[in-house]
């Protein structure tokens, strides 16, 4: 029998009666006490306490009891217990790729999809550990509410870098180190980059959790393990970390230089690509009409006009002083403009002599640069761009580029714009202010002069469209077992991706379909999942075509590899599902009929009530 949310014990006859029997019993004594010829006052305690007494037998006998709500919550460990495991919910269960521990009796997860198989009734989950991934996370119900305290790690962290590099140009890897909890907080560690051949190549002393950014020159090819070190004050290796790059060489630009009159610049540009391999034409003008023709082909031709369309059309990019190009005729102008409009890059070098016309180029490839004259002390400056900075100064003309419509390719340590480009149709074209390169080449500081003319081309020449793999974030690191995506960009029908290992413990993956992102994109992804550590080359292929349309290496990590930045990856996942979890209850998973009053209170109650009438009997 319900009454309200309390079920009544009504159901049994027996019960009846003896309900009935207690009330008349009551009924009786209550005659009895009032014939005794007491008091009104004491007449009514006495009748109130036999009123609490019957009452509780009553109780008793109808033994009431009401719905009790359980929640149902389990454990998921996401790191192996380093302490006894104690304090865990029961169920627990270990997240794919934790080991067993002995002594805790928990259940292995190959998947973390199995846990809302195996807990369909899952009200509350508690992670213990770093937590899950974003991919994690979405194998996991939304409406289960978790509980999440983030435990503290150590290691280096945030760590971001280039995956696939230039032969030559800089690239940099920037981070953050995190000391141990009882470390002093002013205690100096050393962040070292080491190359493959064991040299340290850069390094930066820093504090706990400051950011650092160490810079490299790779000067061969191919694929690379640098490492990353960070020491305290003693020397002491307290974290090393393995940094891979693939290094390839850029694909050979076409590029020709124009030139009013022989120059150093060209003589060390022409021995630059010779050595990059580069397809490099340099046309020193030496009539009106006539050009000599030095080339890092061999074989070149002699070339009579450089500005012939033919010509032209055939390049990536054209270098040229202000004299030629202010000496131009209204042929080889439209002939410029024209190939520039249809993809041509164009960097210009300015001298006195385009100072002088500039207002007159206004309605040509310079149409929107603008120029203010600065100090006349101000004739030399530090170059610097996003991959390179050199404090070694080189003379630039005392004018200063307004970066109006522009992109800013160089500047000097001051923020003054010194090379300035622009997007003219399909090409681009850029207005220097630099002089005399060529000096960081003669100081010995070749690998600088390189790096700024991979630079320049990589920003100016014209783009050539092909299928390609596309490189990784710099921030996302493969790991063994984990699912890693490979994306192509391309526009060619049916790509397939086909990846092997490069170690002898690995095999062939089967040849995959990449599959576009969506509906007409460029861009299509595939996966595979690494078995290993180590190397895998991956090759982009085409039905049509019997020779790779790219390819690439990729560096799958130990799980062990790059703790630090797993952990704060899971941790930053974790305290986003946390923030969704705080709107949340824990959802009642099964209800149980339970005593509505404990029975011990009960029987007290009686027993102090029928002391309390033995006395009061005790006192006629």
């Amino acid at each position: 029998m319900m009454v309200g949310t309390w079920h009544i014990g009504m159901d049994n006859p027996l019960v009846h009666a003896s309900v009935l029997l207690l009330l008349a019993s009551f009924a009786f004594t209550l005659r009895m006490v009032r014939g005794r010829g007491i008091s009104s006052r004491r007449f009514w305690i006495v009748a109130s306490l036999n009123a609490i007494a019957y009452g509780t037998l009553v109780l008793l006998l109808l033994d009431p009891k009401s719905p009790i709500e359980h929640t149902r919550a389990a454990t998921l460990l996401t790191e192996a217990p380093t302490a006894p495991a104690t304090g865990f919910n029961a169920p627990i269960y270990l997240a794919p790729g934790i080991a067993e521990v002995d002594g805790l009796e928990a259940t292995p997860l190959y998947a973390l999809g199995q846990l809302p198989l195996k807990e369909p009734g899952l009200g509350k989950l508690k992670i213990s550990g770093h937590g899950l991934s974003e991919a994690g996370w979405l194998e996991i119900p939304a409406n289960v509410p978790v509980e999440w305290t983030a435990p503290a790690f150590t290691g280096i962290y945030d760590a971001r870098w280039p995956r696939t590099v230039m032969v030559g140009e800089s690239w940099h890897i920037t981070g953050k180190y995190k000391a141990a909890a009882d470390t002093n907080p002013d205690a100096i560690f050393t962040a070292e980059l080491i190359d493959p051949a064991g040299n340290i190549v850069a390094s930066k002393r820093l504090k706990s959790d400051q950011a650092f950014t160490l810079t490299a020159r790779t000067k061969t090819a191919g694929p690379l393990l640098y490492r990353l070190k960070v020491t305290d004050r003693k020397g002491d290796t307290l974290s090393t970390e393995t940094v891979p790059v693939f290094a390839t060489r850029p694909k050979p630009t076409k590029l020709m230089v124009v030139q009013s009159a022989p120059s150093f610049e060209a003589r060390h540009m022409l021995e630059w690509a010779a050595r990059f391999g580069a397809d490099l034409t340099v046309q020193t003008q030496i009539s009106k009409d006539r050009y000599l023709t030095q080339s890092s082909k061999p074989d070149a031709p002699n070339q009579l006009s450089p500005f012939a369309p033919e010509l032209l059309a055939a390049q990536d990019m054209l270098v040229i002083d202000g004299r030629s190009l202010t000496s131009l005729d209204a042929v080889s102008r439209v002939s410029l403009e024209e190939a520039v409009h249809a993809g041509l890059g164009v960097l210009v070098v300015a001298d006195s002599n385009l100072i002088k016309s500039i207002d007159d180029m206004q309605g040509m490839l310079l149409a929107g640069f603008e120029l203010k004259e600065v100090s006349a002390q101000n004739q030399s400056a530090a170059p610097r761009w996003p991959t390179a900075a050199t404090e070694m100064p080189l003379p630039v003309l005392p004018f200063q580029i307004i970066p109006k419509d522009g992109t800013p390719l160089v500047i000097s340590e001051t923020g003054r714009v010194l090379n300035l480009m622009k997007t003219k149709g399909l090409g681009r074209v850029a207005l220097s202010l630099v002089r005399q390169r060529h000096a960081w080449a003669t100081s010995g500081d070749t690998a600088l002069y390189a790096a700024y003319w991979s630079y320049i081309m990589a920003e100016l020449a014209r783009p050539t469209p092909h299928d390609r793999i596309v490189p990784p974030a710099e921030n996302k690191i493969a790991r063994v077992a984990d699912k890693t995506t490979v994306c192509a960009l391309g526009t060619t029908p049916n790509l397939m991706l086909e990846i092997k290992g490069t170690g002898a413990a690995h095999t062939f993956s089967p040849t995959t379909q990449l599959v576009p992102e969506q509906a007409g994109s460029p861009r299509s992804c595939a996966a595979f999942y690494p078995q290993t550590s180590g190397w895998y080359h991956a090759r982009l292929l085409s039905e049509s075509e019997s020779t790779p349309l790219d390819k690439v290496y990729i560096y799958a990590h130990a799980r062990k590899d790059w703790a630090a930045v797993d952990a704060q990856k899971r941790q930053a996942a974790t305290a986003i599902r946390m923030a969704h979890t705080f709107n949340q209850e824990a959802t009642p998973t099964s209800t149980q009929m339970g005593k509505a009053i404990p029975p011990f209170w009960l029987w007290l109650t009686f027993v102090i009530t029928a002391a309390l009438l033995w006395i009061e009997r005790k006192l006629d």
